[in-house]
């Protein structure tokens, strides 16, 4: 292998990155990307410019609200329409009420292909421990889920995110397990993968069916869960089924079976109006229902 190889594969962790096609004009997505009202019909629920433009540009801050999800983002580079990236401050508000803060840079690159056009989201900075693990795990699903909603908006004039984001959740903070992981309960990584429960939230569907921080995941409902994309695949094929699954993991090198009833709480989904209820209102009753 050779020497850039190697320094490719020991720094993958510091950065995710999506791609998606889309029938339409880098023009035409700019709009999208680049403008609160194009981020609010696809993605935002809230979106606001700290300048009197109706486009970010360079030097500009742009909060976004996602439901439960804070961004304070700075706008560092803007070539329209095949180049912005942000400096983003994020403060997601978690299913216990707390809130936890993390910095890292996305860059949305556009490229016409013909009658197509390639939309390349790629995010940097993470840093190689368990929580931004699950943050960059969870972010690149979340940026594979967004773009393909953009995509249904733009080609059909579907916004169909309720439905992408709506799927029943376990009530757990969790990521990949890594051979590390593994072999710290016992066990061989050449044998058993899984996700990493890296926190159980009180009352959550997860602590009703009895797993611990520190679990380790390998199925649920019969589909195997050796990665933070196939745990979310997993409980998205649990939508509209009877909420009843089975779930196996291990815990100090023994397998368990039990059943857990997922849930569509918003504490869990972060799916709810922040125009209707402000953030703060709603981290008080997280809190309270934790208790």
């Amino acid at each position: 292998m050779a020497q850039t190889e190697r320094l490719e594969a020991d720094t993958s962790w510091q950065r995710a990155r999506v791609a998606m096609y889309i029938e339409s004009p880098p023009e035409t997505i700019w709009y999208y990307l680049a403008t609160p009202a194009g981020m609010n019909a696809y993605l935002t629920d809230v979106a606001t410019i700290d300048s009197d433009r109706e486009e970010l540009a360079e030097g500009d801050t742009i909060r976004i609200v996602i439901g439960d999800l804070v961004n304070e983002a700075r706008c560092v580079a803007c070539v329209k329409p095949f180049l912005l990236s942000l400096e983003d401050h994020f403060r997601p508000l978690l299913p216990n009420g707390s809130v936890c803060e993390y910095r890292i840079r996305t860059h949305f690159r556009l490229k016409a292909c013909k009658e197509m056009s390639k939309v390349t989201v790629e995010v940097e900075g993470y840093t190689q421990d368990d929580f931004m693990q699950w943050i960059r795990e969870s972010g690149e699903m979340g940026w594979r889920q967004s773009l393909f909603n953009l995509k249904n908006v733009i080609e059909l004039g579907l916004d169909l995110r309720n439905e992408i984001f709506g799927y029943p959740r376990l009530g757990v903070s969790n990521c990949t397990a890594t051979a590390a992981k593994i072999r710290q309960i016992g066990l061989d990584p050449s044998r058993v993968s899984g996700n990493y429960l890296l926190e159980v939230y009180p009352n959550s569907p997860a602590e009703q069916a009895g797993l611990q921080a520190g679990d380790v995941v390998t199925e649920i409902a019969g589909r195997k869960t050796a990665t933070y994309r196939q745990f979310v695949q997993a409980l998205g094929a649990a939508a509209n089924t009877a909420r009843e699954v089975e779930i196996v993991y291990y815990r100090e090198g023994e397998r368990h079976r039990t059943t857990a009833h997922l849930s569509y709480a918003e504490e869990y989904t972060g799916l709810f109006d922040p125009t209707d209820q402000p953030l703060e209102e709603v981290a008080k009753q997280r809190r309270k229902r934790m208790e």
